[in-house]
């Protein structure tokens, strides 16, 4: 909730855009924006926790415990997108193995057989 209400704080004009997707096993949950972005030094900043703001750093630690994957792209006067997914309990209660989100600095491209499409590029 706290990504979506950043994105119409900081989107005077344009638009967000809320996407979620599961194939069953993953849920996925982008948020993109046409707004005032940030620079990559504030962006890293944002995603630390006990820096620049709580919002982005508390969300990516609550995917992670939830043995998720976060990303965050941004660009100044350039808008955010902001994805992330989280394993979804099989029905014999495990939880399903993660697929790292493309772009990931840590894990890598999601596998090909993906059901999730890949982050579509700023212009």
């Amino acid at each position: 909730m706290n990504l979506l209400t950043n994105s119409f704080k900081f989107t005077k004009k344009g638009q967000v855009k809320l996407s979620v997707r599961t194939d069953g096993k993953y849920l996925q949950i982008e948020v993109d924006d046409t707004g005032i972005g940030m620079s990559s030094n504030k962006l890293e900043g944002c995603l630390k926790m006990g820096g620049d703001g709580v919002g982005l750093g508390l969300s990516k630690m609550l995917v992670e415990r939830m043995k998720g994957e976060f990303d965050a792209k941004s660009r100044l006067n350039g808008g955010t997108n902001i994805r992330f997914q989280i394993p979804m309990r099989t029905s014999d209660g495990n939880i399903s193995p993660k697929l790292p989100i493309e772009g990931s600095r840590e894990r890598g491209p999601l596998p090909l057989d993906s059901p999730f499409p890949p982050l579509r590029p700023r212009p």
